[in-house]
């Protein structure tokens, strides 16, 4: 029986492959043995226990896996893109690349990477390493604003920007002290290490790509909408860029082709998040070699017509991908909801049935009921999520935020009084 091998366990990703694989692949999860899930397997999904996080594959892993017909080795967790292109390279079946498995799971090794290359069109930030208070409060003193955020975890986990000088120690601590409960192994120490950068600021923007034998087979550019507050997590997406605006498309574009040229890519798929300034130049965030998070993948899915796992699951098996004909027509944009902290007062979703000036509500999901204590600080603690699409004459970004907005009301409690 042949397998597609997912290193890393997320149950709405295993539940998409098992319907987009051929009939006749299993899927095969691998997990770390303290976050392996208590569910059993079923007809299609097995699971085997395996270390994937901060180390290397080791014989007995190579062992157990050669004892499987496996096709195809596909990340399903940041945290797995190095062991997932070893596996994959021991196993000769397609991989994203050494340099590019190193530089897209370490912040630090991918700014020092970029920073050794002549680039056309991407531009970074100022960056150094830190590892005490005073590095990142001299590193303020000399570049002004800044965002400290740990070198190799993922997402916006202790991510902060810092525009206050009185702020630094406050959030440096926040940022070292931050934890993913139920997303990294617990049975073993894990090493974190953090970087300070310059505080660029502009558009943001994300690329979604897929790479096949070195080439760019598809490119999507997204427009991203991020919290003002210390933590910049993200509360939307509108795609695709090439219907919004083709000169930022062109943008990202190339930047994309040239960070996969620097990189090296071989196989797989590529979330790239960047910066555009007022003048027109565009600057790296941050790049990673899984799917993207927040719901970007079915806003792909809702204006190319086409499955995003699938066609990562082809790549990753080798197969030829024929699905990318299809020019959007139509834009799809998600909204977390974003009240404000406080108790919540009422849930109105009469607004969702009938949406608002042209938009269609395609799904959505309302975590929170009256009476909930909401404290929306990070990506972690959100309430709930709207997706919907719209013809580019209809879209319009307000209405989507002022519907998103209006849908769960928060009363702030007054402070004790001792």
């Amino acid at each position: 029986m042949p397998y597609l091998l997912c290193i890393g366990f997320q149950a709405r990703y295993v539940a998409i492959l098992r319907k987009v694989i051929p009939d006749h692949m299993n899927l095969l999860i691998m997990e770390e043995p303290s976050l392996l899930p208590t569910a059993g397997a079923n007809s299609r999904i097995e699971f085997i226990h395996g270390k994937y996080q901060q180390t290397t594959v080791t014989e007995d892993l190579l062992s157990l896996l050669s004892s499987y017909d496996i096709r195809g080795v596909v990340p399903l967790r940041e945290y797995a893109v190095p062991v997932a292109n070893q596996v994959a390279c021991a196993l000769e079946l397609p991989k994203i690349g050494n340099l590019a498995s190193i530089c897209l799971r370490d912040k630090l090794t991918l700014r020092s990477t970029m920073q050794n290359q002549k680039l056309d069109v991407i531009r970074q930030p100022k960056f150094e390493k830190i590892s005490k208070l005073r590095e990142l409060e001299d590193f303020f003193d000399r570049n002004g604003p800044t965002i400290i955020k740990p070198s190799n975890r993922q997402s916006t986990v202790g991510v902060f920007r810092i525009q206050n000088r009185n702020d630094i120690a406050e959030l440096y601590w926040k940022s070292v002290n931050a934890v993913e409960l139920g997303r990294t192994a617990n049975d073993r120490p894990l090493v974190w290490t953090y970087q300070a950068e310059e505080l660029v600021l502009g558009s943001e923007y994300s690329t979604e790509a897929f790479v096949q034998n070195g080439q760019v087979i598809f490119h999507n550019g997204t427009q991203k909408i991020t919290s003002t507050g210390n933590c910049p997590f993200e509360i939307g997406h509108i795609l695709p860029m090439s219907l919004l605006n083709q000169a930022v498309e062109r943008l990202l574009n190339q930047a994309t082709t040239e960070l996969v040229e620097v990189l090296k890519i071989e196989n797989g798929t590529l979330h790239a998040e960047w910066m555009i300034t007022p003048d027109g130049e565009i600057y790296l965030i941050e790049a990673a070699g899984r799917a993207p998070g927040c719901f970007i993948t079915d806003l792909i899915e809702n204006s190319y017509k086409f499955s995003y796992f699938d066609a990562w699951q082809a790549v990753l098996t080798g197969r030829q991908v024929k699905n990318f004909g299809v020019t959007p027509t139509q834009i799809s944009a998600m909204r977390w909801l974003n009240p404000q902290n406080g108790i919540v007062t009422a849930v109105d979703v009469s607004k969702l049935s009938s949406g608002a000036n042209g938009i269609s509500i395609l799904s959505h999901n309302i975590a929170v009921k009256p009476g909930d204590q909401v404290s929306i600080v990070n990506n972690q603690t959100r309430v709930g999520h709207i997706i919907c699409m719209a013809s580019p004459s209809q879209f319009c970004l307000e209405n989507l935020m002022s519907l998103a907005d209006g849908i769960i009301h928060t009363e702030v409690q007054p402070q004790a009084i001792e």
